[in-house]
């Protein structure tokens, strides 16, 4: 159950839409401004990679579990607002998954050669092919309001195989991932609101990592630039496992690179570290161990 309950955040970034920032190209120190340069009718496509490994050891086992996952996904972008926000369709065009407890056997599942009869947990991420959902994100790329969720959650429960609990922990974190408030978690960096050249650095408290959890915060560099690409890097601590219910230290670092034209990230690779005792914290409590690595790329806009 507990390994259900932390494949949960598969399914709050199954459409992440990272659409962060931007800047105009000439003198490598020059003051840029980080935004979303985006025209209604605009097209991209993305693909998202999470590789995800958990540890349980208690005082007499060890046991592992790995996950892996590859989405697809279409945007389209539905309006752009005089302030600078824009409307972005995202859905997904096709999933794959690979699950098990042994990295040289694992049980797989591809939605473009589905098989007869669905993996448990494949038919969750099965689910989500084809559905789609609207975020507006502010001209920093930060997430304003996500439409479209509470859907896939109902889409998801109707999966029979999904535990009773984990279909209501489903349908709360969509309801709260849907209200009209900034940041929930569907973005990776929140970017500078003024102009930044590089070596410049910003903080963002109360940030979300790139799985859901909640970081007291997230510094951002910025650190290069080089052929229209402006490269930040990120770093967190203090994390609480909200998706598990424990409160597991740990930390998130990366590199994302984003085109100074469109302000779409180009590629990004982020890592995500836990660890800690579930439950009563006592010496004979099972740690747990988690090690999740996200890379994504987005192809041009059409």
């Amino acid at each position: 159950m507990l390994r259900l309950r932390f494949l949960f955040l598969i399914l709050l970034i199954g459409f992440i839409s990272v659409s962060d920032s931007n800047a105009q190209t000439s003198n490598a120190q020059e003051k840029i401004e980080l935004r979303l340069r985006l025209e209604k009718g605009q097209t991209f496509d993305q693909v998202i990679v999470m590789e995800q490994k958990i540890s349980e050891t208690d005082s007499k086992t060890r046991s592992d579990f790995f996950y892996n996952s590859r989405l697809g996904i279409h945007n389209e972008v539905l309006r752009v607002n005089e302030d600078g926000s824009v409307i972005i369709k995202s859905t997904c065009t096709y999933a794959t998954s690979a699950n098990g407890s042994n990295p040289n056997n694992l049980e797989r599942y591809d939605s473009r050669k589905p098989p007869k009869i669905i993996p448990n947990l494949a038919a969750m991420i099965a689910a989500r092919v084809g559905h789609d959902f609207t975020t507006t994100y502010s001209k920093q790329g930060e997430v304003i309001k996500i439409e479209g969720l509470e859907t896939l959650a109902r889409r998801l429960m109707k999966i029979k195989r999904i535990p009773t609990e984990l279909q209501n922990q489903m349908l709360e974190a969509m309801r709260e991932i849907s209200k009209s408030e900034p940041a929930p978690i569907i973005h990776f960096a929140q970017l500078s609101e003024t102009s930044v050249t590089i070596g410049d650095s910003w903080t963002a408290a109360n940030n979300r990592s790139a799985i859901g959890d909640e970081f007291v915060s997230t510094q951002y560099t910025f650190f290069a630039r080089k052929n229209g690409i402006a490269t930040i890097s990120l770093r967190s601590s203090t994390v609480a496992g909200s998706a598990t219910g424990e409160k597991l230290p740990g930390n998130q670092s990366g590199v994302l690179r984003i085109d100074e034209d469109s302000g779409l990230i180009r590629e990004y690779q982020i890592h995500v570290r836990s660890s800690g005792r579930l439950g009563s914290n006592t010496p004979d409590s099972a740690m747990m161990y988690s090690k999740i690595t996200m890379r994504g790329w987005t192809t041009s806009p059409r």
